[in-house]
């Protein structure tokens, strides 16, 4: 299947509704704190910029209705603010996570991963950290919440591999772009 050039939308759709999902689901038991980095990380690396900034968008705002609606995350100026920011570093990392896998195209396939990981995360962090700095200037943001992002987003990301990987198999994820076989795309 040619990911890029497929009529079959339905396919497309169900996969990023799988990718969507499977967000929404690896977040809950963290307390809505999404794998975004993971997510983007995968995106960058398989998709096409369109539908990386698109299945990005719709975990933000899956992530961000299931906090308001359904963890009761209060209407407060800080709140929506961090959402906001959440937003924006979503974005900012995946242009990041392109990029890179980009750029790491001739690499050898572990190597394109951990650098598009790599990249997305410190995009990530440096938003969350001028967030968390304007604020919640009192630390709110330390070493320890860092590290635990680290792990949820590079435990996600294996998890996430996986169901590419099966996603391939059953003909409706994409092929590995950037991950696989080194070629560049827009």
């Amino acid at each position: 299947m040619n990911y890029l050039h497929d009529n079959d939308d339905a396919r497309r759709w169900a996969w990023l509704a799988l990718l969507n999902t499977a967000s929404v689901l690896l977040s809950l038991p963290f307390s809505c704190v999404a794998p975004f980095v993971a997510l983007v990380t995968l995106a960058g690396l398989n998709m096409n910029r369109t539908d990386a900034f698109l299945l990005a968008g719709a975990v933000f705002l899956a992530n961000q209705a299931t906090g308001f609606g359904f963890l009761g995350y209060s209407l407060k100026f800080s709140t929506i603010a961090w959402g906001v920011a959440m937003g924006i570093g979503c974005m900012l990392a995946v242009w990041a996570a392109f990029e890179t896998a980009r750029y790491a195209a001739g690499k050898s396939p572990l190597l394109r991963v951990l650098l598009t990981f790599t990249a997305a995360c410190l995009v990530w962090q440096a938003t969350m950290s001028v967030t968390a700095a304007m604020l919640s200037p009192h630390g709110a943001f330390n070493g320890r919440i860092i590290a635990n992002m680290v792990a949820i987003n590079a435990g996600s990301l294996l998890l996430l591999l996986g169901l590419q990987y099966a996603g391939q198999r059953l003909g409706i994820a994409p092929r590995a772009r950037h991950a696989l076989t080194g070629t560049a795309r827009a």
